[in-house]
């Protein structure tokens, strides 16, 4: 099914294939012989066809996104998942298990646990072993070394 791996998908050609379905379709050929022209399987070609019966040939157009949209808004899931690296859980490390609890908490949503890893990576967050998700580009400060480090400030 689909292109080969590492392969992109031209959507333009596959619109052009679906229109050609449609003019064949107006010329009175039936789905599964315009499958046979077109090079495509008879089940697509028909449901092309159910679709221009419906919307016609505008049905057809190709969509603006690919793939299974996302359960919640991606910029709020970003900022509530920054807010809870920023203020953590008191006592532990941010873990997998806890953000999956705080999300289904705050949006109604569950995730598995490797959609999880998968959002926290694109957010920009990296797993430090031991010390669960943090942001690498957020450096902890430290207060720089003084010759006089015994001293006390005042």
């Amino acid at each position: 099914m689909g292109n080969p791996k590492g392969v992109p998908r031209d959507f333009d050609a596959l619109e052009r294939r679906r229109l050609r379905a449609v003019i064949l379709f107006c010329r009175g050929v039936r789905p599964s012989n315009a499958a046979r022209m077109l090079g495509v399987h008879r089940q697509s070609t028909t449901r092309w066809y159910h679709t221009w019966q419906l919307r016609g040939p505008t049905g057809l157009h190709k969509s603006n996104t690919v793939g299974r949209r996302m359960k919640t808004d991606y910029a709020r899931l970003k900022t509530h998942l920054k807010k809870l690296v920023c203020l953590g859980v008191p006592g532990k490390r941010l873990t997998v298990p806890i953000i999956t609890n705080s999300i289904r908490i705050h949006f109604g949503v569950s995730y598995h646990k490797t959609q999880i890893a998968r959002l926290m990576r694109k957010a920009g967050y990296v797993y430090l072993i031991g010390e669960g998700w943090k942001n690498p580009a957020k450096k902890t400060q430290q207060r720089p070394t003084t010759p006089n480090s015994d001293a006390k400030e005042i």
